[in-house]
């Protein structure tokens, strides 16, 4: 009796064994593919926000990462050189006041002077409400597009319902204003640490060699 529950055991074990080398085996294989998909489709969102004819360089591998420590600072800062100077900057930062929860974008910042735009990356905002925030959807989110970054010091830099200059949903408010105070912040802290970020070092050339010496 006891064997046939060692030899059961034994069978079983194995059979864990081969099941985590194969699923290691996978993500060694998958992995630098995933990882390419992501750049790919990072770099793909980053033009619609900061257009190609404002850097030449490899703007997915250079870039810092930011800790949060309030709500709306930036998390991850690609940035943007023409001919070997300081262009623009792509931030990737969260909003936590989106009425079901984080919402996550980026918003662009030329030459520490004008917004190039803002695309969302992820939400969980209402269907048919506040995931007008999708440009799939709504063509709401272009409304920044190219604005003066001073433009979010102004008073009316807020939604209409707040006294603000931009339109709000039917029917949902939050999901707007959260997009609206955001950018609000992420801009105005953008601005005000505009040098300090290019001076810092990149992080994305480190997680480069760091995966090259896996």
């Amino acid at each position: 009796m006891m064997q046939g529950v060692s030899k059961n055991g034994a069978i079983l074990g194995g059979f864990t064994l081969a099941t985590t080398i194969l699923i290691a085996i996978t993500h060694w294989i998958t992995a630098p593919v995933i990882e390419q998909q992501v750049l790919k489709k990072a770099q793909s969102t980053i033009t619609e926000v900061f257009p190609e004819q404002h850097w030449d360089n490899n703007i997915t591998q250079n870039c810092v990462l930011i800790s949060p420590s309030e709500q709306a600072t930036p998390l991850k800062i690609y940035r943007g050189y023409f001919q070997g100077a300081p262009s623009g900057l792509v931030i990737e930062t969260v909003s936590q006041q989106g009425y079901s929860g984080n919402i996550t974008y980026l918003v662009s910042l030329i030459n520490n002077d004008v917004i190039g735009g803002v695309r969302v990356l992820e939400h969980k905002e209402t269907p048919g409400l506040g995931d007008k925030i999708e440009l799939r959807i709504s063509d709401w989110i272009t409304l920044f597009d190219n604005l003066a970054a001073a433009d979010t010091r102004r008073t009316d830099w807020a939604v209409k319902k707040d006294g603000g200059k931009f339109d709000q949903f039917t029917g949902a408010t939050i999901t707007p204003r959260a997009i609206v105070n955001g950018v609000k912040h992420t801009i105005n802290w953008t601005q005000d640490n505009y040098q300090a970020v290019f001076a810092m070092e990149n992080h994305c050339e480190s997680q480069l060699r760091e995966s090259g010496n896996d």
